[in-house]
């Protein structure tokens, strides 16, 4: 069954599952929904991949507001301001070149690295 003819019950179940564990355990969210879409919703790998960046894409913005809102006028939010100037444009250049590697790649070797990512991630949670 395609993404789109799926009920929103689906969609709305691996989105709190994406957020409860990022939230859980301060971990990307593309950790969990990459799978998840691909299971669940029976979406291709490389799709998978752009709606999690383009949802985290979304969320970070979003959530960098309201924690400078939060946080008031004592110059957190200038600092804020001034490391995300700084992180910009490597994160651009490294997502511009990230798309272009998950759609030249072969799937597997795409496939094989999200792996290893994942498992580099796990041991280094869990490893002493």
């Amino acid at each position: 069954m395609p993404p789109a003819r799926l009920r929103a019950w689906p969609k709305l179940a691996v989105g709190a599952a994406t957020g409860f564990a990022a939230g859980l355990l301060g971990i990307g969210g593309g950790a969990v929904a990459v799978p998840a879409m691909q299971v669940v919703l029976r979406l291709p790998l490389r799709q998978a991949i752009g709606t999690s960046a383009a949802t985290i894409l979304t969320t970070a913005w979003l959530g960098a507001i309201v924690k400078n809102a939060a946080l008031g006028a004592d110059g957190s939010v200038a600092r804020s301001l001034l490391l995300a100037a700084c992180l910009a444009p490597a994160a651009m250049l490294g997502s511009f070149l990230g798309g272009h590697l998950t759609h030249a790649l072969p799937l597997r070797v795409v496939r094989g690295a999200f792996v290893v990512l994942m498992l580099a991630a796990a041991w280094k949670m869990f490893a002493p």
